[in-house]
């Protein structure tokens, strides 16, 4: 979600994990995530995120920032190898067999993987960049920086800021906050060893394009999600716009977590809108996308599919 723009050239976004209740992650975060994460209304807390705010320290894992200027575009991820915090007291819950003690006095209340869960999103972000802007990034550099409070940096777990930057004509000069040299790398050089099969480096537009079995040359695709307020709907309209000035037809495949689905209602109906049913389209609706998909393409023989 964002969270505080500084101007023209400069956004930057809070990057947050939600695990699902079953997940062995769950155990990772605090005592008080995990309050909320079994709770019967975690869903719903998580699409109206926005109305929560004592809910964004407890699963906020890291920081995104775009930045463009005269010397290019970069796209920042900022986070801690683990987040981890203590209880000095200790923590006592009540549960239907009396209190129990969740927490020992100076124990591990959260212990997050904060920069391993942030990466796995940030690679496909990154690639997503590479093959909108057709240009694979020029630099690279990564390092652990300086954030602690007073200056003082957080040397068991600091803060490691990657940064790729398109377009910029200038070798790779670090960070100039950075606490170590770090890995710094320019066009030309063999990529970096940790990066090397990133997806950043290889997703070009100009690829050609997949064919279906019938020979017909599939549209392109986009998975659009989001909590409820995080402007899904906006992006949604403008798109299918930009899309129509295009001469492009856009056709949209809704599965709503909640009970109804009401965007379809907002859309201009001269557009292919369908909806799902509740449900997970990775499993119990894999076979309803699969006929709601097909139906699209039959159709209408759309020029982009957009799954919200």
């Amino acid at each position: 979600m964002p969270a505080e723009s500084t101007g023209k050239g400069h956004a930057r976004f809070g990057l947050y994990y939600f695990p699902d209740p079953g997940e062995d992650l769950v155990e990772s975060f605090s005592i008080a995530a995990g309050l909320h994460i079994v709770s019967p209304d975690f869903i719903d807390r998580v699409r109206q995120f926005s109305a929560h705010p004592g809910m964004h320290p407890l699963f906020r894992i890291a920081h995104i920032e775009v930045r463009t200027d005269d010397e290019g575009i970069y796209l920042v991820l900022a986070a801690r190898e683990r987040l981890v915090s203590f209880s000095p007291t200790g923590i006592r819950l009540q549960t239907g067999e009396g209190e129990v003690e969740a927490v020992p006095p100076g124990g591990i209340d959260r212990d997050i993987p904060a920069r391993a869960l942030a990466l796995s999103f940030f690679r496909v972000l990154a690639a997503s960049f590479t093959y909108t802007l057709a240009e694979p990034p020029g630099i690279l550099y990564e390092a652990a920086v300086n954030d602690g409070p007073a200056g003082e940096p957080d040397w068991e777990h600091p803060l490691t800021r990657l940064t790729l930057g398109y377009f910029s004509p200038t070798p790779c000069e670090g960070d100039a906050d950075a606490l170590t040299p770090g890995t710094c790398w320019t066009d030309g050089e063999p990529f970096p060893a940790a990066f090397r099969d990133a997806p950043w480096w290889h997703s070009h537009p100009d690829s050609p394009a997949p064919s279906s079995p019938g020979g017909r040359e599939r549209p392109g695709f986009i998975l659009l999600t989001g909590f409820l307020g995080a402007g899904k709907t906006t992006f949604l309209n403008r798109f299918i716009q930009a899309q129509t000035d295009a001469h492009h037809f856009v056709a949209v495949v809704q599965n709503e977590i909640g009970e109804k689905g009401l965007d379809d209602k907002l859309l201009n109906q001269s557009y292919a809108v369908t909806s799902m049913d509740e449900g997970c389209v990775c499993c119990s609706l894999a076979g309803n996308l699969r006929a709601a998909l097909g139906e699209l393409l039959d159709e209408f023989h759309p020029d982009v599919v957009v799954l919200e």
